[in-house]
């Protein structure tokens, strides 16, 4: 289940079933957000929308609708019928119901039977800061359904504790929650984001875990940047993209842990440039096109450690 790379970029195809907002506003969020971070990398990547909303919900309000399991079997049975299903990786992020999410499932058994080196990067979007953004019937699809699925996951510190059942208050508590995640699901590495491990809450970690071809005995990693003093949306969405689409553009494999790492690094450099970007500006909204060259170049002033406990 390697990356192995392709003669040619263009040959990478990837899908990307998360949700869109479609706003004057340009909320850079889901899809928006995600689609134009792996464009820029040059990787050609379908949207799959789970939700078509006015704008994100961090807003007072939003209008607009999810769209129910058969429409998004619909359209990606389009897609079958005219042979344009022919994708190498399969990401996916916010689906709002559990029949949603179930249909997310039959979308990558039916892939992985036309490509048995399909890879699916699973970003389970479930909630942040101890709440859930979803029915908590998702939970369990997520757990009982689609981790075994994946070949990276990608949850933040509340995810990883919902889907595990490890609480979090130290980095050794993060680890078992890796691993814990890793024997649910058999995958070959798992990234932890958004880690608030420091007691006075000024430092965000990431805990990376390579299991190389399923070895439980893990090679780990940490990335620590500054806590920003603004609750931005969609740093999640714009970090698991640029972490796969790094993984591609390198030809790198799951079994290095030390290719995950440098991918981890150049993601998040390039979030950290976004968010600095956008804090200075005053936006609420991340400002991903004027960050465009540090999404395709990053500014490494971030690298990783070594992981101690």
């Amino acid at each position: 289940h390697g990356y192995g790379k392709s003669p040619l970029l263009d040959s990478e195809h990837l899908m990307w079933c998360q949700y869109q907002l479609m706003t004057p506003l340009s909320s850079t969020v889901g899809n928006k957000c995600s689609v134009f971070a792996l464009q820029v990398l040059g990787i050609e990547a379908d949207a799959l929308n789970t939700v078509s909303f006015s704008n994100h919900t961090g807003y007072t309000l939003w209008r607009g609708q999810a769209a129910d399991p058969d429409q998004l079997w619909d359209v990606f049975d389009g897609l079958l019928q005219n042979g344009l299903a022919t994708y190498t990786h399969l990401l996916s992020g916010y689906v709002k119901s559990a029949e949603a999410l179930r249909v997310v499932r039959r979308i990558y058994d039916t892939l992985k039977a036309r490509n048995a080196d399909l890879v699916y990067v699973l970003d389970p979007v479930l909630g942040d800061d101890g709440r859930l953004y979803v029915p908590s019937d998702v939970v369990g699809v997520y757990r009982d359904e689609l981790l075994s699925a994946a070949q990276l996951l990608v949850p933040n510190q509340t995810e990883a504790e919902l889907l595990s059942g490890v609480p979090i208050a130290t980095l050794g508590d993060a680890c078992r929650a890796s691993d814990e995640l890793q024997r649910l699901s058999g995958c070959q590495a798992v990234v932890i984001t958004s880690l608030l491990l420091d007691p006075a809450g000024d430092v965000i970690t990431l805990l990376g875990s390579s299991y190389g071809n399923g070895d439980r005995s893990a090679r780990r990693f940490c990335i620590r940047v500054d806590r920003l003093p603004f609750p931005f949306t969609g740093t999640g969405d714009l970090f698991a993209s640029l972490l796969l689409g790094w993984l591609i553009n390198d030809g790198a494999s799951l079994d290095s842990a030390d290719a995950l790492q440098h991918a981890c690094e150049k993601a998040v450099n390039a979030v950290q440039a976004v968010l600095r970007r956008t804090l200075s500006a005053g936006s609420k909204e991340l400002r991903l096109i004027q960050s465009r060259h540090d999404l395709e170049k990053p500014p490494m002033s971030v690298l990783a450690e070594t992981c101690v406990t």
